[in-house]
């Protein structure tokens, strides 16, 4: 599963972003929203790596290591809010790129 961008996912339709989130509204489209920003899942076999946005995400296991914290610290601070993060099923994603 990929995360693109709307912008992306409205070259690969070949669509204008604006008919991206009418799609995504009317759930023909799968996507999450993180921080205010739309993005479009796709299957691994529908784009190759260069429509993908490039380290868009990151894991909390990874931010931790990164920043020499622990695991619990980093899940806090996205609760808080005080990190851009979104919590899909069990985990949290930070969005790294804005």
């Amino acid at each position: 599963m990929k995360y693109i961008t709307t912008q992306r996912a409205a070259k690969l339709y070949s669509v204008n972003n604006s008919r991206i989130c009418q799609k995504y509204r009317a759930k023909e489209l799968p996507g999450i929203i993180l921080n205010r920003e739309l993005f479009i899942i796709v299957e691994d076999h529908i784009v190759d790596t260069s429509d993908i946005e490039p380290n868009t995400f990151k894991t909390v296991e990874d931010l931790a290591k990164e920043h020499g914290k622990d695991i619990r610290t980093i899940q806090r601070w996205c609760t808080s809010g005080k990190l851009p993060a979104k919590k899909i099923g069990r985990n949290w994603f930070i969005l790294t790129k804005r």
